[in-house]
């Protein structure tokens, strides 16, 4: 079970809060291409010509149909391996805001309540 989905179901806050927090969550994570050229991964070109790729919908090297995910075009191009992508995508998991944080920030949960239920939660998931 998934923290939110867990809060939720104690009650200590509604769907509708979740939702919101998954979108700023989504709105603050790096994008994959920024990671990439930090890391010496991809060059700026590199970057920008999947970018293309991704808002041209054109079709991609390997196969006929297109594709929006950033890791995939820069496989298929070449540019990554798949280990290279998953230590990427291991970042930017790493480095995005946590839920709790952001339910927190939004007032949707104390600090103290969220501890506590994060105690619960860890418990719950080893029973």
């Amino acid at each position: 079970m998934r923290l939110g989905r867990f809060l939720v179901s104690r009650d200590l806050v509604t769907v509708n809060e979740i939702v919101k927090a998954l979108e700023i969550q989504r709105q603050k994570q790096r994008p994959l291409g920024r990671i990439a050229f930090v890391e010496s991964l991809l060059t700026l070109d590199q970057v920008a010509t999947i970018i293309d790729l991704q808002s041209d919908g054109r079709e991609t090297v390997q196969d006929d149909r297109a594709s929006d995910l950033f890791g995939e075009l820069a496989i298929q191009l070449g540019y990554l391996a798949e280990h290279q992508v998953e230590e990427l995508l291991n970042i930017q998991r790493r480095s995005r805001p946590r839920i709790g944080e952001i339910l927190v920030e939004m007032g949707a949960i104390s600090e103290f309540r969220l501890n506590a239920a994060l105690q619960d939660f860890q418990l719950a998931a080893l029973a």
